[in-house]
């Protein structure tokens, strides 16, 4: 195909952006109209439900009624985001969110005629590693990564023909479902386990009451350093890590029932041997104990040698007692455990659990054989998951081939 056609555009000369206000915290309320937040964001919808900030409705009408999102408005993250994830923080408003007002950390575009830009079209545009490139061109911030309208002045992105933005849309829409299928089908996979969890362990069992209340501490291995965070203060800084040796252990790879090493982070083998006491062992049960606190995990096998880090607790179990993925899951799922965790959570900024809290943690012990049956389930399910996960692979680089081929010129002719 040939691009004769295709122009190069700046951002501006296609679509008219706005960047939402600085609103105040002491014009904060209950009710009113709801005020937008990054948190809003999720997978490329917007979800207001998850969120609670409102204006009233005077302000909104009035002092930022020039701020009010319309149906249809294209509305994206800007700031606390990173280039590899961005696409997932760009989604439709839709009829359903409103009324619903902008915010600071928040923009939202619209397409200065529709003759000229179809706003779908650059939905894409905005997912793709053409844009995100240029996002890590001009991306500040070393806490929270920013950018706004000043920046996205100065981007531009490939235009072809009205007739053509429309036909990319349509096969990238088909796409996409299919995509989104996977993903509805691997979290019903997950929603399916925790409810044969529950049912297995759950209060209706006539034999529960009669099984014994542990505090954590004593399903622990009876020696020191059993149950215990990470390294903290002078012991590892930031300017430990290194791009590639020991792995570093940290919130972002604990989830619910699965390790996920990601972009990880890693010390030095020296750095290591001071550090030593804090190795994560096979079958060890790993536990955020800040941002989403709770999430829990056993630290598989394959991975080798890390150690974890302060805002993680590893226990290690006396496995004659409690089975390492009965215990995570317990963490993760059951009803009386995430009571107790709600009930201590700590800390006048960020969630937090304290090592005291977590050893006494009264976990309800069924019989080892219940556990055994559950982690054969769970195994299982494993199996089940790694095959969707690479029919998930399969379909997301299909995704994001067309995407390539969409925005190269090389997909419709």
């Amino acid at each position: 195909m040939t691009l004769e056609n295709w122009k190069t555009v700046f951002l501006p000369e296609v679509t008219f952006f706005q960047e939402g206000p600085g609103v105040r915290k002491s014009q904060f309320r209950k009710e009113g109209v709801k005020l937008l937040n990054v948190r809003n964001l999720v997978n490329n919808k917007l979800e207001t439900s998850n969120t609670e900030t409102c204006i009233s409705e005077e302000e909104a009408t009035t002092k930022y009624k020039h701020f009010l999102i319309d149906e249809d408005d294209l509305i994206i993250a800007s700031s606390g985001i990173s280039p590899d994830t961005f696409y997932k923080k760009v989604a439709f408003a839709e009829k359903e969110n409103l009324p619903l007002c902008m915010n600071t950390s928040t923009i939202r575009f619209k397409s200065v005629s529709s003759d000229l830009l179809d706003i779908k079209f650059f939905r894409y545009f905005l997912m793709t590693d053409v844009f995100a490139n240029q996002v890590r061109k001009f991306i500040t911030g070393s806490a929270q990564l920013n950018f706004g309208p000043s920046h996205l002045k100065k981007m531009k992105m490939p235009l072809p023909p009205i007739e053509t933005q429309r036909e990319i849309t349509k096969i990238l829409e088909k796409a996409e479902g299919i995509r989104k299928s996977r993903e509805q089908a691997n979290q019903m996979a997950n929603k399916f386990l925790q409810a044969e969890f529950l049912h297995i362990f759950s209060l209706e069992r006539a034999n529960r009451e009669n099984w014994q209340f542990e505090f954590l501490q004593e399903l622990a291995l009876p020696v020191k350093g059993a149950i215990q965070s990470g390294p903290f203060g002078s012991d590892l800084h930031n300017s430990d890590f290194v791009n590639e040796g020991i792995l570093a252990i940290g919130v972002d790879n604990v989830y619910a029932n699965k390790f996920v090493i990601g972009r990880g982070r890693h010390i030095t083998q020296k750095k290591y041997q001071e550090l030593v006491k804090f190795t994560a062992r096979p079958k060890d049960v790993l536990v955020t104990v800040m941002g989403t606190v709770g999430r829990s995990c056993v630290f598989p096998i394959s991975v080798g040698p890390a150690i974890i880090t302060k805002h993680i607790y590893r226990i290690s179990l006396d496995q004659e007692k409690c089975i390492p993925e009965f215990l995570s899951s317990a963490l993760n799922w059951d009803t009386e455990i995430r009571k107790q965790l709600g009930a201590s959570i700590t800390g006048a900024i960020v969630d937090g659990l304290t090592s005291k809290t977590i050893k006494s943690i009264k976990v309800r012990i069924p019989p080892i054989q219940l556990q055994i049956h559950f982690v054969e389930l769970l195994s299982k399910y494993n199996v089940l998951q790694r095959n969707q996960l690479v029919s998930s692979h399969e379909i997301g680089h299909l995704f994001d081939s067309l995407m390539s081929k969409a925005f190269n010129g090389e997909l419709v002719s």
